[in-house]
C-alpha cells in the first residue's frame, strides 16, 4: 500500500475509534441515569399512587401516635374498617387528617354520657381509648351516616377536632387517602 492510501484508511479507522468511543461514552451517560432516575421516577410514582408518607401533626391521635411521628399509608386500600387510623382530606379545607374509624356506612351514631354508642350498642373503647370520655362539639347526635360516609375521631378526644365537629364533619368516601399501615417515631 502506497502511503496515501495508508493514511486514508488509518483516518477511517481512527474516525470509527472515535465514533465508537462517543457511542460507548453516550451509553455509559444512558446507563447511568437509568441507574439514578429510574429508581427515582419509580419511587416518585410509587409515592403518588401506592404509599403516601405524613407526619403528625397535634396530640389529636395520643397515645396511638405522638406529634412527630411520621405514618405510612397504604393509598390502594381505601375501605376502612372500624378502629383502623385513615388519613383524608378535611371537607372544607385541603388539610389532611389522621383519625380513627369509628362509624361506618348506613350506622347510627349516638354519644351519650361520654360513651358511643353503634346502632343502640354500647361500643367498647377500650383497645385505644386510655383517658377521657367522648363528649359532643356542635354536631347534633345521634346521627345516621350516609352511603358514603365514615365518623372519624381522635384517640386523645379533650382536644380532637374530628367527626363530632362540624369544622371537620363526617369523611367522605372521596377524601379518604388511604389506611395507615406503619408509623415512624422520633424521638427528640
Amino acid at each position: 500500500m502506497d502511503n496515501p492510501l495508508r493514511e486514508q484508511v488509518d483516518a477511517e479507522l481512527a474516525e470509527v475509534r472515535r465514533k465508537a468511543l462517543r457511542r460507548q461514552k453516550r451509553n455509559s451517560i444512558i446507563k447511568t441515569c437509568l441507574q439514578i432516575f429510574l429508581p427515582a421516577i419509580i419511587i416518585l410514582i410509587l409515592l403518588n399512587n401506592v404509599i403516601g408518607i405524613a407526619p403528625v401533626y397535634g396530640e389529636s391521635m395520643e397515645p396511638s401516635l405522638y406529634e412527630n411521628d411520621w405514618i405510612v399509608f397504604n393509598r390502594l386500600d381505601q375501605i376502612p374498617e372500624r378502629e383502623d387510623i385513615i388519613v383524608a382530606m378535611k371537607d372544607s379545607s385541603n388539610r389532611q387528617i389522621i383519625k380513627r374509624v369509628i362509624g361506618l356506612p348506613g350506622e347510627t351514631i349516638d354519644i351519650r354520657d361520654g360513651s358511643i354508642y353503634i346502632n343502640d350498642v354500647l361500643y367498647d373503647e377500650s383497645n385505644f381509648l386510655t383517658k377521657g370520655e367522648t363528649y359532643t362539639y356542635d354536631i347534633e347526635f345521634p346521627v345516621t351516616l350516609g352511603s358514603d360516609e365514615y365518623l372519624v375521631l381522635g384517640d386523645n378526644r379533650e382536644v380532637s377536632l374530628d367527626s363530632r365537629s362540624s369544622a371537620t364533619g363526617m369523611i367522605k368516601q372521596n377524601h379518604l387517602l388511604g389506611k395507615v399501615v406503619m408509623f415512624v417515631r422520633i424521638y427528640n
